[in-house]
């Protein structure tokens, strides 16, 4: 009977003790890194081709058209706000900056007019353009993600989670993006922020 006795009293010191009850984390631990392709990054940007948009305004030109993939498992969101179909599936919101500097030259990682925050599939790509002139060899451009997952998790008072994805304009072959002689400099830098 006392043994009895002592194993119930060991049961419910257990059950009772707030130490030996399991915690709820924060964190999802179970969770783990994946991607689709192990050879490429979670999320990346592709140089597709500079292509002419023929002009129904007087700033239609060229434009480099770009593929964000999402690599991953998980649906990630995105800022994007509407676009014609010949300017690509979207439009996507992002900064170009100068690469040894970090100084912002052109654009937001942020909306701050109309748009919407969509979600791309796990293993699913969209592409989007960019005009010619906001390019620069010496810039990078940044886009803003968050995993779909982590919004859900935010409800930590005042924290969120935040990636951005990076692509260096010097990877373009410079046929398609020749470098800028220091006599056209100032000419091109009168069109766009790329060079001061």
């Amino acid at each position: 009977m006392k043994a009895a006795f002592a194993a119930f009293f060991i049961l419910l010191t257990v059950i009772c003790d707030p130490a030996q009850r399991p915690v709820r984390k924060i964190l999802v631990s179970s969770k783990k890194a994946k991607v689709v392709s192990e050879t490429k990054p979670t999320v990346y940007i592709t140089f597709l081709r500079r292509e002419r948009v023929e002009p129904e305004r007087k700033d239609d030109g060229d434009y480099l058209f770009f593929r964000l993939t999402n690599n991953s498992s998980w649906p990630i969101r995105l800022d994007m706000f509407g676009s014609e179909p010949k300017f690509g599936d979207v439009g996507l919101y992002y900064s170009i900056e100068n690469t040894k500097t970090g100084e912002n030259r052109i654009g937001s990682l942020y909306c701050h007019h109309v748009c919407s925050v969509n979600s791309l599939g796990a293993g699913k790509s969209l592409i989007f353009s960019i005009a010619v002139e906001e390019a620069c060899n010496d810039a990078t451009m940044k886009i803003r993600f968050e995993f779909a997952w982590e919004n859900e998790l935010s409800y930590l008072e005042g924290t969120d989670t935040t990636h951005i994805v990076n692509f260096y304009f010097n990877s373009i072959p410079r046929s398609v993006l020749p470098l800028m002689k220091d006599a056209d400099k100032k000419y091109f830098y009168q069109k766009n922020r790329c060079y001061s």
